[in-house]
């Protein structure tokens, strides 16, 4: 094969890999699988701003909290990526943006959550493969639905304030 073939090869087998790592960090989330959740990061320093539940400049911090707040049985999770741009900034680098749709059945508290919004995450080449390095989640809609003496009300409606 020619060069510039097997670079366009190792450029696609990139992006792909990239595509299945976030796939399985989603699917992690959703599963309460806290080590897969925590292989989908790199080790060492990472640069992790998931907004109201936290900055964390390890996986294993944010890995404490996920379980804490998220592996339960009532808290039912649906992570729902999708729109991946994904750029090659270099053999070993990428970064990618993601549109999210997330759903919450808290069956403990009888509501209902979803939000809508973007990831933006930069992504390393390591020896165990790709890895993320860094990763923001900005949310763009919430709702919030509760079911309290049978009757439905929405508690929250809308989109966060604007960042000052």
């Amino acid at each position: 094969m020619s060069s510039a073939i097997e670079q366009r090869l190792s450029q696609l087998e990139a992006l792909d890999a990239i595509r299945q790592l976030k796939s399985a960090y989603l699917s992690s989330c959703d599963a309460k699988d806290c080590q897969g959740f925590r292989d989908a990061f790199m080790d060492g320093a990472v640069d992790i701003d998931y907004g109201p539940i936290g900055c964390f400049d390890n996986a294993d911090d944010l890995v404490a909290v996920f379980r804490q707040i998220a592996c339960h049985p009532h808290m039912l999770e649906w992570h729902h990526a999708s729109n991946p741009q994904i750029e090659l900034l270099a053999s070993d680098h990428a970064r990618g943006h993601w549109s999210l749709q997330y759903q919450l059945i808290n069956t403990q508290d009888n509501t209902l959550t979803q939000i809508g919004g973007e990831y933006v995450d930069e992504y390393r080449l390591t020896e165990a493969g790709w890895k993320i390095s860094a990763t923001r989640f900005a949310p763009r809609t919430t709702l919030v639905l509760a079911l309290q003496d049978g009757q439905l009300n929405c508690p929250v409606m809308g989109s966060p304030p604007a960042a000052a």
